[in-house]
């Protein structure tokens, strides 16, 4: 890839494990949550199915994040925000180990999805942090951006597409950087 412009139209229109995009697959994702029939669906779905983000965690550390998220149903029902809906998440999963930031990430939007509610800003943290750092050319960044601080190439993405774009593509989006510096 010999730009940003052909990172972002590879994450929008390349086919990827039997989806038309990356872009396709995350959108089909999120819409598997929307269709859940209840609160109870969705949290089965986003912690205690097998996924590869949450893998390292134990079976009951799970559980008893789904225990606590369970009993928040109540506070989520009155969020109308993807922050609110962050915010209660972080409070109910309070991981003691290093990709905290990611889990909580993931589980929001999850929740989100299934309450048609996503974020208004770009979430860092691991992957999508690492490709930010390198597009930004920034060692130090906040856990939460605006898409208007990205280069403009990424302006036809939503924010949870530039976080997944930016993780999925950061090994490109440093070759690329490397290649024109």
């Amino acid at each position: 890839m010999n730009s940003l412009d052909e990172v972002v139209n590879d994450y929008i229109s390349t086919p990827v494990n039997g989806y038309p995009s990356c872009r396709a697959r995350l959108s089909g994702y999120l819409k598997w949550f929307k269709l859940r029939k209840n609160f109870l669906d969705v949290i089965d779905g986003a912690i205690l199915r097998n996924h590869p983000h949450q893998n390292c965690l134990s079976w009951e550390y799970r559980r008893d994040i789904a225990s606590k998220l369970i009993l928040a149903q109540a506070v989520f029902e009155t969020h109308t925000t993807f922050q609110e809906i962050y915010e209660v998440v972080k409070s109910c999963a309070c991981p003691p180990y290093k990709n905290a930031n990611l889990l909580v990430y993931d589980l929001s939007l999850r929740i989100g999805a299934y309450k048609d509610l996503f974020p208004s800003n770009i979430y860092l943290h691991r992957g999508a942090l690492e490709g930010a750092q390198i597009v930004l050319n920034q060692k130090k960044l906040p856990n939460l951006i605006s898409a208007s601080s990205l280069p403009k190439e990424f302006s036809v993405l939503k924010p949870h597409e530039i976080e997944d774009c930016l993780c999925i593509y950061k090994e490109n989006i440093k070759h690329l950087m490397r290649k024109n510096s």
